[in-house]
C-alpha cells in the first residue's frame, strides 16, 4: 500500500498540474471560437502546435470542443452516427454498428436524462469508457431528440482505423493472416489484435509457476496494456518503451510482476506481428549498408506526393563549468555527421507515418471535394460532424483501398537505391 501511494504521487503530481493549468486557461476561451494552428512534421503528419489547450489529449479535454459552424441533422442515417459515436464513448466501440445502435436506442430515455442533468446520475457515467465525452454526446442526443430532424449539430463524431498501423503493413507486405486480424480481410468476426494478445498472455500465465506471473493470474491482462504495448513495435518500439508502457499502466504491480508481463508482451507481440518485425530487420539493415556508402540523407516521396527527408546527425555533449571545474549545466548540439545507426532504426517507422499522412492527406483533400469542411484530425482518427458522417466514412474506405492498392507497392516508396525488393 505504501508503495502504491507513493506511485500515484509520482504519476498524478504532474498531471495535477497540467489539469489544473488547462482549467486556468480554458476559462479564458469559454464560448468564443477559436482556431488552432496545426504544423506538419517531416513525414506529413499533423499536429497542433500548443499542447495544454487542443482538441488532441484526454478524454475530458477533448470533450470541451465544438465544430463552430453547425449541421442540420435531416436523416436516420446522419442521427445514426450520433448514436454510434456515442455508444463509442461508453465503451462499446469494438462492437459492431448494429449492436451500438440498439445499446442507445434500448438506454434513450436514460441517456437523454444524463445529458438533461448528468450531475444526477454520477452512477452511470462512471461506467462509460470515456465519461465526458459520453457526457458530451449524451448532452447532444438529447437536444436532438427534443428538437427532431433539422436539430443543428455541432459535436464532432470521431471515426478511428482498427490498428492502423498494422493495417498498413500487412497489406502493403501482403500478409494476408495479419490483414485477417486486423480486419482488413473480413474473417466473419471482428477481430480485436489487442485483446487477443492479452488473452494469450493471460492462458501463459496461468500455466506458468514463475512467481512474476502470480498477479497476471490474479488480475489478467487489460486491453489497455497490451494494446499500448503492440502499437509500439510497428512504429519501431522498443523493449524499455514496452516496460515503459506496462509499468504506467500497472504502477501499484511488484517489479517482477511488471517484467514478466513486460518481457510477454515483447517476446508475443514480436511473433504476433512476426513479418513486420522481419521486414523492418530487413529494411534497417538496408538503409545501413546504403548509408554507409557516404550518404546524408534519405529522401523518398508518398504516395500523396508529399516528400520527406529524413537526417539524424550525430550529437555531442558539451559542459558549462564553474571555476572549480565541477560541470554545473550540459547541452547536446548536432555535428554534421550522419547518425547511421539511428537512421536505420528510425526509417521503417518513419516511412510507415509518411504512409498514414499519406491516407489522410487523401482523405482531407477528397472530403473538402464534397463540402466537408469542419474537420478534425488525431493522427489517424477523424472527427466530422454527424450528418457529413456518412460520407467521410466512404472516403475513409476509399482512402485506405487507394493506398494499398495494386498501383502502390511499398517498395516503390522506399528510396532509390536501398532495397532491391528481394
Amino acid at each position: 500500500l505504501r508503495a502504491k501511494t507513493y506511485a500515484d504521487q509520482l504519476i498524478w503530481k504532474a498531471g495535477r498540474t497540467k489539469h489544473l493549468s488547462a482549467l486556468h486557461g480554458l476559462k479564458h476561451y469559454l464560448n468564443k471560437e477559436v482556431y488552432f494552428n496545426v504544423q506538419a512534421d517531416f513525414r506529413g503528419r499533423i499536429y497542433p502546435t500548443t499542447e495544454l489547450l487542443s482538441y488532441q489529449g484526454t478524454d475530458w479535454l477533448r470533450s470541451m470542443w465544438e465544430f463552430s459552424d453547425g449541421k442540420p441533422i435531416r436523416s436516420e442515417n446522419e442521427a445514426h452516427w450520433l448514436y454510434i459515436h456515442a455508444a463509442n464513448c461508453y465503451g462499446l466501440s469494438r462492437k459492431p454498428f448494429a449492436v451500438r445502435l440498439a445499446f442507445i436506442r434500448k438506454n434513450r430515455e436514460l441517456i437523454s436524462k444524463i445529458g438533461s442533468s448528468p450531475e444526477d446520475f454520477l452512477h452511470e457515467i462512471e461506467k462509460a469508457a470515456e465519461p465526458f465525452r459520453f457526457v458530451a454526446a449524451a448532452r447532444e442526443l438529447h437536444n436532438f431528440w427534443q428538437y427532431g430532424y433539422g436539430f443543428i449539430t455541432h459535436l464532432p463524431v470521431q471515426m478511428d482505423a482498427s490498428s492502423q498501423g498494422i493495417q498498413i503493413w500487412s497489406s502493403l507486405s501482403g500478409d494476408t493472416e495479419l490483414m485477417k486480424a486486423s480486419n482488413v480481410i473480413d474473417s466473419g468476426e471482428f477481430r480485436d489484435i489487442y485483446q487477443e494478445l492479452a488473452d494469450d498472455i493471460y492462458q501463459t500465465a496461468l500455466q506458468s509457476s514463475d512467481k512474476g506471473a502470480e498477479t497476471v493470474r490474479l488480475e489478467g491482462v487489460s486491453r489497455k496494456t497490451a494494446k499500448a504495448a503492440l502499437m509500439l513495435i510497428p512504429y519501431g518500439g522498443r523493449y524499455p518503451s514496452i516496460m515503459s508502457a506496462v509499468d504506467n499502466n500497472n504502477p501499484s504491480w511488484s517489479r517482477a510482476s511488471r517484467l514478466w508481463l513486460s518481457n510477454r508482451l515483447w517476446v508475443d507481440g514480436r511473433d504476433k506481428l512476426a513479418s513486420l518485425v522481419h521486414l523492418q530487420k530487413q529494411l534497417s539493415r538496408a538503409v545501413y549498408d546504403f548509408m554507409s556508402s557516404d550518404q546524408d540523407n534519405l529522401e523518398w516521396k508518398t504516395p500523396s506526393g508529399f516528400n520527406v527527408v529524413q537526417q539524424y546527425n550525430k550529437t555531442e555533449a558539451k559542459r558549462v563549468k564553474d571555476m572549480l571545474g565541477a560541470s554545473i549545466y550540459k547541452f547536446h548540439f548536432e555535428t554534421e555527421t550522419p547518425d547511421i545507426a539511428k537512421n536505420a532504426s528510425a526509417f521503417p517507422p518513419n516511412l510507415l507515418h509518411s504512409m498514414d499522412s499519406s491516407l489522410l492527406c487523401r482523405a482531407v483533400t477528397e472530403s473538402g471535394k464534397v463540402g466537408i469542411n469542419n474537420i478534425m484530425t488525431i493522427h489517424d482518427c477523424v472527427g466530422v460532424l454527424s450528418p457529413d458522417a456518412p460520407v467521410m466514412h466512404t472516403i475513409l474506405k476509399d482512402a485506405f483501398k487507394w493506398l494499398v492498392s495494386p498501383e502502390h507497392k511499398w517498395v516503390d516508396f522506399v528510396p532509390e537505391g536501398v532495397y532491391n525488393g528481394a
